[in-house]
């Protein structure tokens, strides 16, 4: 589990513009906290590795099966379909990773999916799919050259943004990139920059590239990205052009841990504070852990949802009395699920009253 995190959270840059400080810096301060439970849900697990809500859907990401996605009904749970079937064969897909993004296509519901093998972004057309039984691709967009993205979205033909992959010394926060030239425009480089001396082996080897990691999520309008850090408490807020727009930190901007880390003075304090991200029109929400890094996954803790705004304010917090892997916001419904992955189920959340107070 600890190796699917430090996948799933990582990034750093060279071929850098330089970053510009940010037109604000604030402080989390949370005025409402809530404390939740959650209600298991009447749905295999199979596995799942993620969630995602859309309109009337939930889809899960499964690392067992011959499909990549399950898609259930979201008020009564029923399995919809299974889509994204796994292989290299024709209309099958070596690797799926949900990001987060969706549209709408016309009357139809879609939603972008990233092949990491690949490099590819892929819309699939939710609504053709489950009527046809059959993943029905509406676009691809391929990413080559240097881009090696971990997490893209898709701007429009001339602009994907995400952020690189960790395994490389041009590990960046965020980059641009023309899928038309395929010509990268712009890269963010890392930050918080701590200034220590570093071969190229720091930048690979479970060092100076482990504290970068982050968790990023797209604003539908795609306008916006948020990038919640793992090893640093703190959110930052980009504009899809690669502008910085802000800054939300908890104490100090660089944390002692994480200078102790990259001096070798104590490594067990390197902490795990952000794990998940989902974004919506109005708010970013937010999977806290608060706990050192070398007892994520093994010893569960009550973890947290912290919801912003996209101007930078911290609305609420959320206890949650589970421990959760990962997270997903059906908004309509006012509703939240969670995988718990050390007891393997899926659990349900009342989040309406919390929602209509923000």
């Amino acid at each position: 589990m600890r190796k699917a995190v430090l996948y799933i959270c990582m990034l750093t840059g060279a071929l850098c513009d330089s970053c510009s400080k940010p037109e604000k810096m604030q402080q989390v301060h949370f005025n409402n906290s809530y404390s939740l439970g959650g209600d298991p849900l009447g749905i295999e697990m199979a596995e799942t590795s993620g969630l995602f809500a859309i309109d009337n859907y939930l889809i899960a990401s499964q690392f067992s099966g011959d499909h990549f996605l399950k898609v259930y009904d979201a008020a009564t749970y029923h399995e919809l379909g299974s889509l994204a079937k796994k292989g290299s064969g024709v209309n099958e897909f070596p690797s799926i990773a949900i990001i987060d993004q969706y549209e709408r296509c016309g009357d139809d519901h879609c939603m972008w999916v990233h092949d990491l093998n690949k490099g590819e972004l892929i819309k699939i057309n939710l609504t053709k799919s489950l009527r046809s039984q059959t993943t029905i691709v509406d676009q691809k967009v391929m990413t080559r050259s240097e881009s090696r993205f971990h997490t893209a979205f898709y701007i429009d033909s001339l602009r994907v943004v995400g952020r690189s992959t960790n395994s490389t010394p041009q590990m960046n926060r965020l980059q641009v990139y023309n899928p038309h030239s395929d010509l990268i425009l712009k890269t963010v480089p890392l930050f918080p920059e701590i200034e220590r001396a570093r071969t190229e082996l720091d930048f690979v080897v479970n060092k100076y590239n482990t504290l970068y990691v982050s968790n990023i999520g797209i604003k539908p309008d795609k306008t916006r990205i948020a990038s919640a850090m793992c090893s640093f408490d703190r959110i930052d807020i980009f504009k899809t052009d690669g502008e910085l727009e802000r800054s939300i930190f908890d104490g100090k901007e660089i944390p002692d841990n994480n200078i102790e880390y990259l001096d070798e003075i104590d490594s067990h304090k390197l902490q795990m504070y952000y794990g998940g991200i989902f974004t919506s029109d109005d708010y970013i929400y937010t999977l806290y852990y608060g706990q050192p890094f070398s007892e994520y996954g093994r010893s569960p803790i009550p973890t947290q949802i912290r919801i912003f705004n996209w101007s930078g304010n911290a609305l609420c917090k959320i206890d949650v009395k589970d421990y959760l892997y990962n997270f997903t916001i059906d908004e309509m419904n006012g509703v939240m699920y969670g995988v718990d992955i050390v007891n393997k189920r899926i659990l349900k959340y009342n989040i309406k009253k919390i929602l209509d107070e923000l």
